[in-house]
């Protein structure tokens, strides 16, 4: 378990420090290029790439801090914003007349991707349901996948399933918790 988390951040790592940043810098910067433009480039290109197969990450509140961050650092290099200048992160998002979005991004696909499952009748399914016979190890437990769900949709397995049966019902719902707006 250790294990995994520790290739999630390497992953995590990997992708937000990658060459792909290094390629696009001055593509991002580039004031031949309207800012809308560029905003599609980030969307279609970057943030795709950062968050592929992010379905399977057990989050971490380091985790979305890193992915908040990076997702400003994006705005900010794409207006030219250093932190020295003290412009808050408010400010720049008024100026690139965006939301930070990625977070909740990240939460919808593993809300989706968590009623795919438990539509589905196959291994994914029974590994989701099922328990592991063994003793816990000392000290706080791991973060688990399926916790994630729970916090942030704050309903059981049971529940969840019964939701999942109806897909626009379930869509209604998965797009609510990603956004922290609670589910009903």
């Amino acid at each position: 378990m250790l294990v995994n988390r520790l290739n999630e951040d390497k992953e995590l790592n990997i992708r937000v420090n990658g060459e792909l940043l290094e390629q696009l810098k001055d593509v991002l910067t580039s004031k031949k290029i309207k800012l809308s433009t560029r905003k599609r480039i980030v969307r279609c290109f970057v943030l795709s790439t950062v968050i592929y197969a992010s379905e399977t990450w057990t989050s971490s509140r380091d985790a979305e801090n890193k992915i908040d961050a990076f997702e400003m650092w994006l705005y900010r290099k794409m207006l030219k914003v250093s932190y020295k200048n003290r412009i808050s992160n408010e400010e720049v998002l008024n100026r690139v007349k965006a939301k930070k979005k990625l977070l909740s991004e990240l939460k919808n696909r593993k809300l989706q991707y968590m009623g795919h499952i438990l539509r589905s009748s196959g291994l994914q399914k029974q590994l989701l349901e099922g328990k592991v016979g063994s003793r816990r190890l000392r000290g706080r437990p791991r973060n688990t996948w399926w916790a994630d769900i729970r916090k942030w949709t704050g309903k059981s397995l049971y529940d969840l399933a019964r939701m999942a049966e109806d897909r626009t019902k379930w869509r209604t719902m998965a797009s609510r918790a990603s956004k922290g707006q609670g589910t009903t």
